[in-house]
């Protein structure tokens, strides 16, 4: 997902803001619950970004479906970004805290492509040697392409490594066009 700057903005004033400890997992929590509910209801993130609804239909819509699901933290954040007119960010805001943490616990953010679905000990073995690699934990996301005729795709942060069988046959042609082979 692409984060704008402003998002990215009010997400790292905020990532900064949040205290340590067992408070800081219970935020977590909350915004990993708030994620999962605006991921998957379109209608909410389209009611949140419209400038047509007003300010306290959302005001009052924030109240009944967050103030007991949340915690005060992550309410008052909801609240915050809703005065500044900023409600349509949500869902970048919350994605670019989870990035800010992974980046503050040291976590590599990976992203795998396969032609099919891999299985978790391959997934497990694969995320053993990406570790290795990088030096640190990772997380991973994969992804299918069935335009990949088998090998993998890996995208560790700007480097691409390219273990597909279209690209070692681009290798092998273009070693064979140069007399190489």
């Amino acid at each position: 997902m692409l984060i704008s700057r402003v998002a990215r903005r009010y997400a790292l004033a905020m990532f900064d803001s949040l205290p340590e400890g067992e408070e800081r997992a219970k935020i977590f929590a909350s915004l990993a619950d708030l994620h999962d509910i605006f991921h998957s209801s379109r209608e909410l993130q389209h009611f949140f970004a419209s400038p047509i609804i007003p300010f306290s239909k959302k005001e009052q819509v924030l109240e009944i479906l967050f103030r007991d699901r949340v915690v005060p933290a992550i309410y008052d954040m909801l609240q915050f970004l809703l005065v500044k007119r900023r409600e349509g960010l949500l869902h970048e805001i919350i994605e670019a805290i989870f990035e800010l943490d992974k980046i503050h616990r040291g976590v590599t953010t990976v992203d795998v492509q396969s032609q099919s679905s891999m299985p978790p000990e391959q997934r497990e073995h694969l995320e053993k040697k990406l570790a290795e690699l990088t030096g640190g934990p990772v997380s991973a996301s994969y992804s299918e392409d069935s335009g990949l005729i088998g090998g993998l795709v890996v995208r560790v942060g700007d480097t691409v490594y390219d273990g597909s069988v279209r690209r070692q046959l681009q290798r092998l042609r273009a070693r064979f066009i140069s007399g190489a082979a």
